[in-house]
């Protein structure tokens, strides 16, 4: 039996047909931290043994965000698409998480990935406490269950511990906020990132304080603390060194909350632009200053160290 509604797109439907054979790895995997990258590389392994290629299927939106819960999320869909193919999945699936999707039975949830029609199940990998289905009433034990009755393989994996805590998105969206931007790298095995558009600002950080500013309006991703940090911008391909300031401006009393980006080596006009920003290292906290006099002076001193900092993080 083959469903005619797909529950699920590809990123790259044109290389695939019925013959293709696939290990899915499914999982929400939002920022693709170190234990979402420990399934998709036991999937890998899965299939390795017999031909097959590596599927990372995902969910959008959040399926919390269906329950009124929407958490911060550290990537966007694109992101976490590139982030899954460099992490070895060969295609990325997209599941359109509706009522529709979250009401199915876990049966028939797995009975629409078996009977997909456009490609051979050759297996199944998920994190051992995974869930799915109505009520999250599936679980590990039913993929096993199906795993036996029609033919594909299955494995389940151990959430990732560091020290006593399980690695997860949760814990790494409160490190952050905490500020502990050094533990929440380390978790998801990169800088954490900041997403979203430039906007125009209040016009005076390149007037009165010699370091123009581009603001952010940040739409993934979760915001540290008030404060200057190191980062860099990646725009078109590239990179850029940036000092940043998170904060309400208190010199100036704007009282607005800002993330406001003085790039270091590039000149040019960015309003409307898509930008990535990754946040590599915290410099100090946001204070206000006597006059802008004074603040400039700061602003350069700042500069000097985030030139170390990121020398130092290359």
């Amino acid at each position: 039996m083959q469903f005619t509604e797909k529950m699920f797109t590809f990123n790259q439907e044109e290389c695939l047909d019925e013959n293709t054979s696939l290990v899915l790895a499914v999982g929400v995997f939002d920022g693709v931290h170190c234990g979402h990258r420990k399934i998709i590389e036991t999937a890998g392994k899965m299939a390795d043994k017999n031909g097959s290629k590596v599927c990372a299927v995902t969910f959008s939106p959040h399926p919390r965000s269906l329950f009124g819960e929407s958490p911060e999320l550290l990537a966007d869909e694109e992101v976490r698409r590139r982030l899954l193919l460099d992490a070895g999945a060969d295609f990325v699936g997209t599941i359109n998480f509706d009522r529709e999707v979250a009401e199915l039975p876990p049966e028939e949830f797995l009975l629409r990935l078996i009977n997909d029609g456009r490609f051979q199940l050759s297996g199944i990998c998920v994190g051992e406490h995974w869930h799915f289905g109505s009520k999250g009433r599936g679980g590990c034990g039913l993929i096993e269950k199906f795993s036996g009755e029609y033919g594909f393989s299955f494995s389940s994996v151990p959430e990732l511990e560091d020290g006593q805590d399980v690695i997860s998105s949760s814990l790494i969206r409160s490190l952050i906020k905490e500020g502990n931007l050094e533990r929440a790298a380390k978790l998801l095995g990169r800088n954490a990132f900041l997403y979203g558009k430039i906007v125009h600002g209040f016009g005076v950080a390149g007037k009165e304080l010699s370091a123009p500013t581009a603001n952010l309006s940040v739409e993934y991703g979760v915001v540290p603390p008030d404060g200057v940090y190191a980062a860099r911008v990646h725009l078109d391909g590239k990179m850029h060194s940036a000092a940043v300031n998170i904060g309400v401006a208190p010199t100036y009393g704007v009282g607005t909350r800002r993330v406001e980006i003085h790039l270091l080596d590039w000149n040019g006009v960015l309003y409307d632009r898509i930008l990535a920003l990754e946040l590599v290292k915290f410099i100090r906290k946001e204070q206000k200053f006597t006059d802008p006099v004074e603040l400039k002076a700061q602003i350069f001193k700042d500069i000097a160290v985030i030139k170390d900092a990121l020398k130092e993080t290359r």
